[in-house]
């Protein structure tokens, strides 16, 4: 059996990011950029705030 490797990556300093929430938010919110998470070829983000949202912009 085999066994999927996750690559957890953090930055020391956060970046500020734009992220859209979802529905349930009319605009786009500021958030941190705290790292990213690696598995399985798909690479997703890791925000302070908002952890599904999608990141627009850095700030």
């Amino acid at each position: 059996m085999e066994s999927d490797e996750i690559i957890i990556r953090y930055y020391r300093q956060p970046i500020p990011v734009m992220v859209d929430p979802g529905q349930n938010h009319r605009r786009h919110e500021r958030d941190l950029l705290l790292g990213w998470i690696y598995q399985g070829g798909h690479k997703s983000p890791v925000l302070n705030s908002f952890p599904n949202a999608r990141i627009v912009a850095k700030v």
